[in-house]
């Protein structure tokens, strides 16, 4: 291993390639410093006791980057991440996952804004596909659960309970020329009885 110091900083050669410039303490990267791996990934930022933590930049290999805050090795805080297929997500991490409020733009650009947990949509969120579609309300396991309204780009509406994605319990559907239909449904359809209606013509 190669090693050049002045002062608390150093740099380190690895006999793997790996490089470190940057900070030390008890030999261990220690305030800011950066770090690249053979493979072409590297983290430049914060260090505590030869771990990831306070203010960073890491890039995988694959292109993919984060940009944010760690704690103990992990993306933790606030931060940014950017996906080598060209998503975006800016908003709290937790040990590594989404969790917490932010907004993430997938690679079809759809959007979704809102709760996360565990790398999945919880809770209150609105997501907006890009074909003009948009559902707002509430959200479990990434899947639309609960009380919420899915507007259609096409005129129609929902306005009522969803289970894993679909519609089920009590709802309003309304068309697109006006005509509705207000009662239970189960699994996405129409289930027992209901009031229907419709605008009359002039």
């Amino acid at each position: 291993m190669a090693e050049e110091s002045e002062g608390d900083t150093c740099s380190h050669t690895f006999p793997n390639g790996d490089v470190y410039k940057g900070a030390v303490e008890n030999d261990l990267p220690h305030g800011y410093g950066k770090y690249e791996w053979s493979d072409g990934s590297f983290y430049e930022g914060e260090w505590s006791e030869g771990v990831k933590h306070g203010y960073g930049k890491y890039r995988w290999a694959s292109g993919s980057s984060y940009d944010g805050q760690w704690q103990e090795g992990c993306m933790h805080g606030i931060g940014t991440y950017t996906g080598s297929d060209e998503s975006e997500y800016h908003g709290s991490f937790v040990k590594d996952k989404k969790s917490g409020y932010g907004k993430k733009k997938y690679p079809n650009g759809d959007i979704y804004e809102g709760l996360w947990k565990n790398d999945l949509a919880e809770n209150l969120g609105i997501y907006q596909w890009l074909n003009g579609d948009k559902f707002n309300g509430e959200w479990q396991q990434g899947k639309m659960h609960g009380r919420g309204t899915f507007v259609w780009h096409t005129g129609e509406r929902y306005d009522g309970d969803w289970k894993m994605g679909l519609e089920n319990g009590p709802g309003l559907f309304i068309w697109a020329d006006g005509s509705a239909f207000y009662g239970f449904w189960e699994e996405g359809k129409k289930h027992g009885s209901g009031v229907w209606w419709r605008e009359l013509e002039e």
